[in-house]
């Protein structure tokens, strides 16, 4: 089982954050200039085999989700 730790609180906001826009997650990964399927896995809290970069997380926080 993995162990909550802040990044884990904040990956899942912004997993949750991506999903639940009204925008929409192909306009998301389009704005930050990612494959839709890359985002999606980027930003999966369980999915131990992709991370999200900073720089990604950057371009998320300046578009409106």
């Amino acid at each position: 089982m993995q162990e909550k730790t802040m990044s884990n609180d904040l990956i899942t906001t912004v997993h949750d954050l991506v999903l639940e826009s009204p925008i929409g997650a192909k306009a998301i990964a389009q704005a930050v200039g990612k494959p839709y399927s890359t985002l999606l896995r980027e930003v999966n809290p369980y999915d131990t085999g992709a991370k999200l970069g900073a720089e990604t997380l950057m371009h998320l926080s300046l578009i409106h989700i």
